[in-house]
């Protein structure tokens, strides 16, 4: 049989011939909120409606959660590498493969995965959780990561992962398209926190092994509420919304939170 013969795509003679669909008439295009509904879901957009927006707010969204999930990004990947570094360290090279080391649910994540990279995100927040029988506590916070984090006392273990479980949360709830300005539920703790108060916690894991990553991901969201609200133009409502779920949280809910996750 002889080799399929594919056509050949012929090169493009300059950039412009690339933005071809993006005509003058496209530009000049004006998006009423009748025709943003039928793109995207009425049932979708009408918690931005109720919030006194449409347009401009779900852009909003859109913009300030591609900045966090950004940030998210590096905190994954650097948080991934000190867990890596702090296990090679006491166990050795190779310490993925001693799957006696976990339990039976991360041992199966373990067997599914050919590098470190393949394993989620939810694999490393459980390697902070107490463990079976307080195997984890014992055999990885008290003599792998607890030593080679900055400023953290024995018992934090409990209120880090917490912290880890948010931050999750938080990038889930962005990769499947949801919106943050709304507060993030937890259902089994039942309350919502909101987006600043997760990037105060990722702020504060990131500060216990590295201030390299605290700056990479200040800089990129200091301010950045501000920011947006100037280049969407969103009105006085709009921003009252959004300011008024941006609040910390009670102290009594703190305390109720890190309770119901303190294994």
């Amino acid at each position: 049989m002889g080799k399929m013969q594919c056509k050949k795509i012929p090169p493009r003679n300059n950039v412009g011939d690339f933005y071809s669909y993006y005509s003058t008439e496209v530009q000049k295009l004006q998006i009423n909120d009748c025709d943003f509904f039928e793109l995207f879901s009425e049932e979708r957009l009408n918690k931005f409606k109720s919030a006194g927006g449409c347009q401009n707010l779900y852009f909003f969204n859109a913009e300030l959660s591609a900045r966090i999930f950004e940030t998210l990004g590096y905190f994954e990947v650097a948080f991934r590498n000190f867990i890596d570094n702090c296990f090679v360290s006491s166990f050795g090279m190779g310490w993925n493969n001693r799957i006696e080391l976990f339990d039976k649910y991360d041992q199966e994540k373990l067997k599914q995965s050919r590098k470190l990279s393949d394993l989620n995100f939810g694999f490393w927040v459980n390697v902070f959780s107490i463990g079976t029988n307080g195997k984890y506590d014992k055999q990885f916070w008290k003599t792998s990561l607890y030593p080679n984090m900055a400023n953290v006392n024995l018992s934090d273990r409990k209120f880090i992962r917490l912290c880890l479980i948010r931050i999750r949360q938080l990038r889930n709830r962005i990769a499947h398209h949801e919106p943050i300005i709304f507060g993030i539920r937890f259902p089994k703790e039942e309350i919502i926190l909101s987006y600043q108060q997760i990037i105060k916690d990722l702020l504060y894991v990131s500060s216990k092994f590295n201030q390299n990553l605290v700056k990479i991901i200040g800089d990129r969201l200091v301010n950045i509420d501000q920011q947006l609200y100037n280049k969407y133009s969103l009105s006085p409502e709009e921003i009252a919304f959004i300011e008024t779920r941006v609040e910390p949280m009670s102290e009594k809910i703190h305390k109720k939170s890190e309770v119901n996750h303190a294994t």
